[in-house]
C-alpha cells in the first residue's frame, strides 16, 4: 500500500481509521530520489484506486506533475507545471498555488 507524503482528504474521523480513496481529495508526492516509482508504479496504484488529481513533485527538476482522470488503471491526463505558473487542485478550483510553493 503506497503512502503519499502529503494527503487532503475530507474531513473526517481518522482516529478509527486511515483515509480510503473517496475521502481523497488530493495527493501530494515529493520525489528527489524515487520519482520514477512516483511516476510509474505509485502512479498505477493511484489511478487503479480512482484518485482523482494527483501531484507529484520533482524536486530535481523543480516542476510539478499533475495527473488527473484516471480510467482503466491508467491517468489519461498528466500535465507538467514548472516554476512561474499557478495551479489549482481540483476541489477547489478558486485556490491557486505557485510551483516555488510546492
Amino acid at each position: 500500500m503506497p503512502e503519499p507524503d502529503v494527503v487532503w482528504a475530507r474531513a473526517s474521523d481518522y482516529y478509527r481509521r486511515h483515509p480510503k480513496a473517496d475521502d481523497a481529495q488530493l495527493l501530494i508526492e515529493v520525489s528527489e530520489r524515487s520519482f520514477a516509482y512516483d511516476s510509474g508504479e505509485k502512479a498505477t496504484l493511484y489511478a487503479e484506486a480512482g484518485i482523482r488529481d494527483y501531484w507529484n513533485v520533482n524536486v530535481n527538476r523543480r516542476v510539478v506533475e499533475v495527473y488527473r482522470d484516471p480510467a482503466c488503471n491508467r491517468y489519461r491526463q498528466m500535465q507538467t507545471f514548472a516554476i512561474g505558473d499557478l495551479l489549482s487542485p481540483l476541489t477547489l478550483p478558486d485556490i491557486q498555488l505557485t510551483i516555488a510553493d510546492l
